[in-house]
This record gives structure tokens, C-alpha cells and sequence, in this order.
């Protein structure tokens, strides 16, 4: 998944049109909301009208976001460097890093994988 992504990121640094773009990264988005169906039933998580923070109880659950979020947040710096550089590898790395953030911080404050 980081590498489609990380590949469409690359190719819009590099100016590609944004057709170019999109169909690079459709296929990638494309798998994961199917994962996501197949997991769960549905393709997106219904909404909820709380618009309080909820954090995950103390212990393992919350050090672990804590450490999803961290990650998240490294994901973009590094995916502009890797732009900067014209590098495919940083730049999936950081698409990386974003994602397994995502995924850390999802399912320690879901319980769920997906």
C-alpha cells in the first residue's frame, strides 16, 4: 500500500497532471477499501457526533497511540524530504511510517484491525 502511495506522492512533486495521479493511487486506495469491506461489512465506519477526544484506557493501549500518532506525524516530514531528494524509497518509507502510525494508533484505540 505505502508504495502506491508513495509513487502517486512522488509523481505529483514531479508535476505529473492530476489524471496521472489519481489512477496511480486508485488501485492502492482501492485495495484497502476492499479489505476494509471484507473485514467489516461495510467500506467506511459510520460517523459519530461526538466531537469529544477519546483516549485509549492508561497503560499498553495508550502508549501504543501515543506511538501510532508519533509515527503519523514523522510520516510527512520525511515524505517531503524524500520528494526534495526525488527519492521513490524515501518517500514510500514515509508513506510507511505514516501508515503503520495509522494502523498502530487505529487499532489500539479500536480494537479492531481495520
Amino acid at each position: 500500500m505505502s508504495l502506491g502511495f508513495g509513487y502517486a506522492v512522488l509523481q505529483a512533486a514531479q508535476g505529473a497532471s492530476v489524471w496521472t495521479v489519481f489512477v496511480s493511487g486508485l488501485p492502492t486506495w482501492g485495495c484497502y477499501l476492499v479489505a476494509h469491506y471484507l473485514v467489516t461489512g461495510r467500506f467506511v465506519d459510520p460517523g459519530s457526533e461526538s466531537r469529544e477526544l477519546s483516549m485509549p484506557p492508561a497503560g499498553r493501549p495508550r502508549v501504543a497511540f501515543l506511538c501510532g500518532v508519533a509515527l503519523m506525524i514523522t510520516g510527512p516530514p520525511v515524505g517531503i524530504y524524500g520528494m526534495h531528494v526525488e527519492s521513490a524509497a524515501i518517500t514510500s518509507l514515509a508513506t510507511a511510517v505514516f501508515l503503520v502510525g495509522y494502523y498502530t494508533a487505529h487499532v489500539a484505540s479500536t480494537g479492531r484491525l481495520l
